[in-house]
């Protein structure tokens, strides 16, 4: 997946429908083997029910198998339902929910072993970013996350968090930059194939295609301006009107 669609909380039964007719409308269907949409858990069988190209994932997973565990979701649970992929580490539930590196890491080799693609979330603070400790930081983010991992697949998500929901967009050459830096840690240091990295915060249909023409820039996990169809469709064709040319 180049494009994902987070829903985050947002969504009903009713609106993945509309939401599909309009994308449709607006995006050539052909190009949706690259897209995703990781939906609330209770829209994860409609989306997969309702068509096939779309790649499905979801938001979160338990770090754990299986047990007494009221509200948690497991990895076998999602790949039952048929996702594709998975969400891990998105600094909303670090954030809100107490994530530790080591809950991410047992998350991800959950993912792993039901055979579904990780998203690997990391993202610096406001603080982090004016101190100039991105790199430090978001070695550290992943280090804690592949340290002892063994030849395992996946994709990562760079978020800085000042930008999410925020309107605020690091400016387009800082992300290039920061998407080849996390390349660079991730050839040196792990032992991971890096499927892509795409670029989360604050993208939208008017400054997608600056952003997806960085060359370090593999795609985008879009959040506010992926819940409309005709939006998330525009960010889409500007994606692949750049790396189609």
């Amino acid at each position: 997946m180049k494009v994902i669609a987070n829903w985050k909380m947002h969504g009903l039964k009713d609106d993945f429908l509309l939401w599909h007719k309009n994308l449709s409308e607006t995006a050539d269907e052909n190009l949706f083997d690259d897209l995703g949409i990781a939906p609330p858990f209770t829209l994860l069988d409609e989306c997969k029910t309702y068509q096939s190209k779309i790649k499905i994932g979801a938001q979160n997973i338990s770090h754990l198998a299986e047990g007494p565990f009221t509200g948690e979701i497991s990895a076998a649970m999602i790949k039952n339902i048929g996702a594709d992929f998975v969400i891990l580490g998105h600094s909303e539930r670090r954030e809100l929910h107490a994530e530790r590196e080591d809950i991410i890491k047992s998350k991800l080799l959950e993912a792993l072993n039901h055979n579904i693609h990780p998203v690997l979330c990391v993202g610096e603070s406001k603080e982090l970013y004016d101190a100039k400790k991105t790199e430090d930081f978001l070695y550290s983010q992943l280090y804690g996350s592949l340290n002892d991992l063994n030849n395992i697949k996946l994709s990562i998500a760079y978020e800085p968090i000042w930008a999410i929901g925020t309107g605020h967009v690091a400016k387009s050459f800082e992300i290039n930059k920061i998407h080849a830096t996390i390349k660079e840690i991730c050839s040196r240091e792990f032992d991971v194939q890096l499927e892509n990295i795409i670029y989360g915060g604050s993208v939208n249909d008017q400054n997608s295609k600056e952003i997806f023409e960085q060359e370090h820039v593999d795609g985008a996990l879009i959040g506010g301006a992926s819940l409309d169809g005709y939006s998330f469709g525009r960010i889409a064709n500007n994606f692949f009107d750049i790396h189609n040319r």
